[in-house]
C-alpha cells in the first residue's frame, strides 16, 4: 500500500496567542481531627503530663479530665456569650428607644390601608341602571355586547346604542333600532354570539 503524504492544512486560522487562565484550587482545609487536635492541645496546660498513659486507670482519669475541662471551658465560653448578647440587646433597644421617641412618625396620623384597584361588579351583580351605565361606557374599539332586553310585554335581543333621559336605544339583529323606556326594563342580560 502506498503512504499517504501528510499535507500542510489548506485553510489557515490566525488566533492569538492567549495565556491560560490561573486556576485557584483550594490550599488550605481542615478537618474535624484537626480541630480536635488542636483542642486537646489547648486543652492541657503546659505543666501536665503529655505522656501516654500505661494502664487502663489512667487512660479513664486522663478522659475524665479532658471532659470536664471542655466542660468548664463551654460553661465559661457560654455566660461569657450570654453577657454580650445581653449587653448587645440592651445597646439596640437604647437605641432604637431614642429613634423611636425622636422620630416623627408618631406624630402623623395612621393612614388607613385601600387597595390600589377598586373591584368591579360582575355584569350579573349589577341593577338595571349600573347595566345601562355599563353598555354606555363600554369600550368602542371592542365589538358591541349582544343583549336581552326585556319588559312585561317584549323581550328584544340586540346591541346597545345610545341612552337618553328617559330612554335606551337598541340596535335589533335584523338591523332596525329600537327605542326602550328605561323605566319599563325588567331586566337586561347579555348573550354570547352564536355561530
Amino acid at each position: 500500500m502506498l503512504k499517504k503524504k501528510q499535507k500542510a492544512p489548506l485553510f489557515y486560522i490566525q488566533q492569538p496567542v492567549t495565556q491560560l487562565p490561573v486556576r485557584n484550587m483550594q490550599e488550605i482545609y481542615s478537618s474535624k481531627r484537626a480541630e480536635n487536635q488542636l483542642e486537646m492541645s489547648a486543652a492541657h496546660p503546659i505543666g501536665v503530663n503529655t505522656s501516654l498513659p500505661s494502664s487502663k486507670e489512667e487512660i479513664l482519669s486522663n478522659e475524665i479530665e479532658v471532659s470536664e475541662l471542655k466542660k468548664a471551658e463551654m460553661e465559661i465560653k457560654d455566660s461569657d456569650m450570654v453577657h454580650e448578647v445581653i449587653e448587645s440587646i440592651e445597646s439596640i433597644e437604647e437605641k432604637n428607644s431614642k429613634n423611636i421617641s425622636s422620630s416623627s412618625f408618631e406624630s402623623k396620623p395612621k393612614m388607613k390601608l385601600t387597595p390600589s384597584f377598586k373591584r368591579l361588579k360582575s355584569f350579573k351583580e349589577m341593577n338595571n341602571l349600573e347595566r345601562i351605565d355599563y353598555l354606555n361606557e363600554f369600550p368602542k374599539q371592542l365589538p358591541p355586547v349582544p343583549c336581552i332586553f326585556e319588559t312585561e310585554q317584549n323581550s328584544w335581543r340586540g346591541t346597545f346604542v345610545g341612552k337618553n333621559d328617559e330612554t335606551i336605544e337598541i340596535k335589533l339583529f335584523d338591523g332596525k333600532s329600537q327605542s326602550i323606556e328605561i323605566q319599563a326594563l325588567k331586566e337586561i342580560r347579555m348573550v354570547g354570539l352564536r355561530r
